[in-house]
Order: structure tokens, then C-alpha cells, then sequence
């Protein structure tokens, strides 16, 4: 067998007198969705979420691989729910919509099955996902920084109480207890958690939470209020050498120790300096004692020579030079701000790779 298109020429050694025997000239075949293959009707999208009493659709495609008209069933109904399919028995390859009404139906999660049956030994079955609310929800009970509460970390892990799956949820933070100067916001959150705001030392913050599905919103929460801990600044120095392979594949580390209380409320990376050829082969790392691991930079630029320079996640820019040997201070090709929140105490660990045999 042979890699091009016409191999030796011949019948035994050309792909092409494989593929194409009749030499029509065709260099393309349109393969098949996997969809095809099976004996199944497929929903796309196969979940729904939908509000009492509303009506849940569905777009079936049958498969094309049946030999007869198809006929389906639907299980899994909840009570109080009806099906109706718009073609039942339905051409192989045709498109049939299925409602679902839901007037009575209990807020949940539901999984539903459609059976289809075609000729001899042409049977299958595919599900789908419906999930109903029958009202708005209520507002969440917020959790963690607890109301009232002091010496909170400056970059706190907020947690409520969470509702059923389908629900998303809008967080606020302000300085003040009105919110008319709000520090930080986001929305659409589908976990019962916020994190990545940094906050000043000694001051307190006020917050809130609202919760919302396909039937509305519930307004927001109570607001809780806190205040953070003092903040202050450490720095360790690393000046031991280590020595890395310019021309295998290979790795050197540094370390730096931090001892006492307290957690990371922000890093910086600063004057890291070395010589080495091409430094496009090189991946810096950072780890911390939770063994949380940052990448600083990875295979940047090309073969340009040594590097000296500081990462910090709110540096002006992301654009190294190349070579990055100007001492500048860059933000990180990860998120330094990974660390925020673990405990400061513990080896903290430098890592440089060569990736590469040159």
C-alpha cells in the first residue's frame, strides 16, 4: 500500500482503485452522523427547562438507518404531564416534534425515554432531559463570610445555600449598605460560590445574593456584612542556583519558604533571571505549599537568548518581548490569583523546564 492517491499504478498497491474502482473521479465521501447509524430518534437540544405550565418541544430526528416507518414511545412522564408526538408511526430520516404539556407538574429534574421500534430487529432508545420549575425562587440563605463577622481574608470564598440544578444566581458586593458603590458583581453563576475579588485589609464589605430560574427572580437576599483582616506584605528570596540541560529535555527548581499565619491574598513573581538558549523551549511554573500549580509562561517567543523578568496578574500587559530579558513585569500566561485564599505557610516552588532536544 502505498501513501499517495494512485500508490504503484496498480489495482494491488493504489488507494485509489480501493475507493474509486469505476474511476469516476470523486476524491470526496460524505461521511454519516453517528445519529444515522443507530435505530434511535434524537433530540437536539435533548434538555429542556422549562415553567409550569408551559409547553416543552422537542425537535426529533428519526434515523435514517431504519428500513420501515418508525414507531415511538415516550416513558418517564411525570405525573400530571402528556405527550404528543407530531408523526407517529414517522419516515426513517424525517423530523417529528414532540410536546411535552406540564400544567400540575412538581418542580424537579426528569428523565425521559423514547423507545422507537421499526422493522425486524430495528429497535432503540435515546433520552431526554426536562427540567420544570413551578415558581420563581426564593431568596438564597447566604452562608460564608457569616454576617457580622471580622478578620475574614481579603480574598473570601463566598457560599449560599443552593437551590435544584437549573437555577443561576446574581452576587453583589459593596462597600457600603445601600450598594450604591459596589465593588464587585457577576451573574449567571450556576454554582452556589463566588470567588476572585480582592478586597482592602480592615474594612467592611456588605453582600448580597439573588436567585433565578425560567419562572423569574426572587429578589435579592439579606445583606450580610463583614470585615476583612489586616493585610500585610511578605517577601522571601530565592538566590540559589540551579542549573538546567540547554540541550535535553530536563528541569531545575527553586524554593522559597514563608513561615507563620495567614492566607494569599495576592502574589507577585518578581526578578526571575537566568541564561539559556532558545527560550522558546522553556515552561515556568510556580507551586504553592497546596500544590496549586501556575504556569508563568510556556514556550514563548523563539530562539532568542537568557531571560530576566516579573510576573504579576495586574501588570499593563500579557505581551512579553522577545527575548523577555528586559526586567519588565508581565502578567502570567495563568492566573496568580489561583492561589488566593490557602494558607501562605510552606514551600513555595520555582520550576523552569526545557521541553525540548536543542
Amino acid at each position: 500500500m502505498y501513501a499517495n492517491w494512485e500508490g504503484g499504478g496498480t489495482t494491488t498497491t493504489g488507494i485509489k482503485y480501493w475507493l474509486d474502482p469505476d474511476d469516476s473521479g470523486v476524491l470526496f465521501v460524505d461521511g454519516r452522523d453517528v445519529s444515522a447509524c443507530g435505530f434511535t430518534a434524537i433530540a437536539d437540544p435533548a434538555n429542556q427547562t422549562i415553567c409550569a405550565p408551559s409547553i416543552a418541544t422537542y425537535t426529533l430526528t428519526v434515523s435514517e438507518a431504519f428500513t420501515t416507518n418508525v414507531s415511538m414511545t415516550l416513558s418517564g412522564l411525570p405525573a400530571g404531564a402528556t405527550s404528543n408526538f407530531s408523526a407517529n408511526p414517522a419516515a426513517p430520516g424525517s423530523i417529528v416534534t414532540l410536546t411535552v404539556t406540564t400544567n400540575g407538574v412538581a418542580t424537579g429534574d426528569y428523565t425521559l425515554t423514547i423507545s422507537t421500534a421499526g422493522g425486524t430487529g430495528e429497535s432503540g432508545s435515546s433520552e431526554l432531559g426536562l427540567t420544570i420549575f413551578d415558581s420563581a425562587p426564593i431568596a438564597p440563605d447566604l452562608a460564608f463570610p457569616a454576617n457580622g463577622s471580622t478578620a475574614q481574608p481579603a480574598a473570601p470564598q463566598f457560599t449560599w445555600a443552593a437551590d435544584i440544578p437549573g437555577t443561576s444566581y446574581d452576587f453583589q458586593i459593596a462597600s457600603d449598605n445601600g450598594f450604591a458603590n459596589v465593588i464587585d458583581a457577576a451573574s449567571g453563576l450556576t454554582e452556589a460560590s463566588y470567588s476572585g475579588v480582592l478586597l482592602q485589609g480592615n474594612t467592611t464589605y456588605f453582600w448580597r445574593v439573588s436567585s433565578s430560574n425560567t419562572c423569574g427572580n426572587s429578589g435579592w437576599s439579606s445583606t450580610y456584612s463583614f470585615t476583612t483582616d489586616d493585610i500585610s506584605c511578605a517577601s522571601e528570596i530565592s538566590t540559589e542556583e540551579a542549573q538546567i540541560s540547554g540541550f535535553a529535555p530536563g528541569s531545575a527548581s527553586t524554593s522559597v519558604e514563608f513561615t507563620g499565619d495567614g492566607v494569599v491574598a495576592d502574589v507577585d513573581v518578581l526578578n526571575i533571571q537566568g541564561e539559556h538558549t532558545w527560550i522558546s523551549d522553556l515552561v515556568m511554573t510556580l507551586t504553592s505549599p497546596a500544590g496549586t500549580t501556575v504556569t508563568l509562561v510556556a514556550n514563548a517567543c523563539d530562539d532568542e537568548e537568557d531571560f530576566n523578568i516579573s510576573f504579576d496578574d495586574q501588570a499593563v500587559s500579557a505581551n512579553l518581548p522577545c527575548p523577555y530579558n528586559d526586567g519588565g513585569t508581565y502578567q502570567p500566561s495563568g492566573n496568580l490569583s489561583d492561589f488566593n485564599g490557602e494558607d501562605a505557610a510552606g514551600t513555595w516552588t520555582l520550576t523552569v523546564e526545557d521541553t525540548e532536544f536543542q
